[in-house]
């Protein structure tokens, strides 16, 4: 029977007494955040808050971590449409906290180029049969949806085949995955199917970016 990655971190946590961040913890690193993210360019569009307390939690609990405090064990998945900033985003996420980022497109493109190699990229141990290592911050995939089949993988795809392989690293070791992807939730489920749909949402919290496009003159320079 598998083991569940979330049981095992359930017994480490009574083990070792781990807890929650205070509240109040967590609403002075948001209010840093909310002050960054209009540094950054970023207006109150409603996504503000959630982003931030998203950044807050992680930093708290998976880069200053104290002994005490429990791992925040979701990835970020950003999704609406175009030009909300969803990619400048990610990219502040990925410098910040040491996150290694990808294009899904360029991955499926080389995919079907060079084949099995590209498993390599993505995580070196991938196919060591050593035992799932990984890239210690986990890793973004930028606009997921993008892609062309690969065709390695017959119907199903590599880019499938790759969410099934970063949902199993999830489950197994507990490792994150941050999306983004211009479609919105009703469009990724269509675009995935329900199971893939609903491993996402195991995986990660979701905040969607929906407004009008940063990349237009009149409005603040961004890009998604």
């Amino acid at each position: 029977m598998r083991v569940q990655f979330e049981d095992i971190f359930k017994k480490i946590n009574e083990s070792q007494n781990l807890v929650e961040p205070t509240e109040g913890l967590v609403q002075e690193w948001t209010d840093y955040y909310l002050k960054k993210f209009k540094e950054w360019g970023y207006n109150d569009n409603g996504w503000n808050s959630k982003l931030a307390r998203y950044f807050a939690k992680y930093a708290i609990c998976n880069v200053h971590r104290t002994e005490t405090h429990r791992p925040f064990r979701k990835g970020l998945f950003l999704a609406g449409t175009t030009g909300t900033g969803k990619t400048l985003i990610m990219e502040i996420f990925s410098e910040l906290f040491e996150v290694k980022m990808m294009h899904v497109e360029t991955i499926a493109k080389d995919y079907a180029k060079f084949g099995e190699e590209v498993w390599e990229w993505i995580d070196p141990k991938l196919q060591s049969g050593i035992g799932f290592q990984g890239l210690q911050n986990g890793l973004i995939l930028d606009d997921i949806g993008t892609e062309r089949d690969a065709g390695h993988y017959g119907n199903k795809g590599f880019i499938p085949a790759l969410l099934g392989v970063r949902y199993e690293r999830f489950i197994q070791s507990g490792k994150l995955t941050h999306f983004t992807a211009n479609l919105s939730t009703e469009e990724i489920k269509q675009h995935y199917g329900e199971r893939i749909w609903s491993r996402f949402n195991e995986m990660c919290v979701f905040v969607s970016m929906t407004g009008k496009d940063m990349r237009m003159p009149s409005t603040a320079k961004a890009s998604s």
